[in-house]
């Protein structure tokens, strides 16, 4: 078996986590588009965040596709797989840090802790009022393993928490959990809405005028999924309207952001550059090593994604 990882930086240290984890298959490397043409023809396996449209036609013995991410729109861009090829994604990793993440951001702000930073440089002492997560209303859009982690942490801070999932049913913690059907009663009363969802045919510009006129003004609305789930424009106009009254965006429907963006300037929108949940090669390796054994004993792979759902 002939595993390619293909990584545009430092696809070594991916190669070395593995070996470190016990893979000892035949592994090629490729950092550029041209690199991984000229190896994906005889790869039996692809380690990788992407999957270009080009290489797919070369993919002559692929069997089998591990992503490097939890989402896996990078690698189904440009069409599906060919047919018979599985597909995993990362999963487990990434929640704890992306949660720490948004409760970073919130806590930054309901702290007022910008404010504090400036009357220290101005040797000013004053008291300011500031804000609490205790009793806030949290909705977490996504309760899978990384909306999970952000729910069991907001339940630490004491929050009333929501969910919303396509399925619908309980979810342990949640005061109710909602389904697409009921976007705009689902954030009706949110302080915090938190989107954790997967870019797909379904959920592109899922946020749009509709969900976001429906928001509260002082409400805050927290991107951490895919940025083309959210309409940019349509958040655009609603924040320069007050509705939501401000957003935290990790991701975005173009990244890296364009600098001729607005939102870059707006006083009342944090952006970040899609850094809440990074792949560390030991934990990604650590999942690939897994499935490849899953995969050898005829077992069932981790975080295998259904053909056609997109995540």
């Amino acid at each position: 078996m002939k595993i390619l990882v293909y990584s545009p930086q430092k696809p070594e240290t991916l190669v070395d986590a593995l070996r470190e984890r016990g893979v000892d298959e035949e592994i090629e490397m490729a950092r550029s588009l041209e690199e991984a043409a000229g190896k994906i023809a005889t790869a039996d396996v692809l380690f990788a965040f992407r999957f270009p449209a080009e290489l797919k036609p070369l993919a002559k013995r692929l069997s089998w596709v591990q992503c490097l991410g939890a989402g896996v729109d990078g690698i189904l861009e440009g069409g599906p797989l060919p047919e018979g090829v599985r597909l995993t994604r990362t999963i487990g990793p990434f929640g704890p840090e992306i949660s720490e993440y948004v409760f970073a951001e919130i806590l930054y702000r309901e702290r007022r802790l910008s404010t504090m930073r400036e009357m220290q440089s101005r040797r000013e002492w004053r008291h300011i009022p500031t804000g609490t997560l205790r009793g806030k209303r949290i909705g977490i859009a996504g309760v899978g393993a990384i909306g999970g982690e952000i729910v069991r942490k907001a339940l630490a801070f004491d929050m009333r928490v929501t969910g919303l999932r396509r399925s619908g049913g309980p979810v342990p913690g949640l005061e109710a959990v909602y389904t697409g059907d009921d976007w705009a009663l689902f954030v009706a009363d949110l302080d915090y809405l938190v989107l954790v969802l997967p870019h797909t045919g379904e959920t592109h510009h899922l946020v749009g005028r509709d969900v976001l006129a429906a928001m509260k003004e002082a409400s805050v609305l927290v991107n951490v999924g895919r940025g083309p789930v959210v309409d940019e424009r349509a958040l655009i106009e609603a924040l320069q309207k007050g509705r939501p009254g401000a957003a935290i965006l990790d991701v975005f429907e173009e990244e890296p952001l364009p600098a001729s963006s607005p939102l870059w300037s707006m006083d009342n929108v944090v952006v970040t550059s899609h850094l809440s949940g990074p792949t560390h090669a030991l934990d990604a390796a650590d999942m690939f090593a897994k499935n490849l054994a899953h995969l050898k004993a005829g077992e069932p792979m981790e975080g295998e994604v259904p053909w056609g759902r997109g995540y």
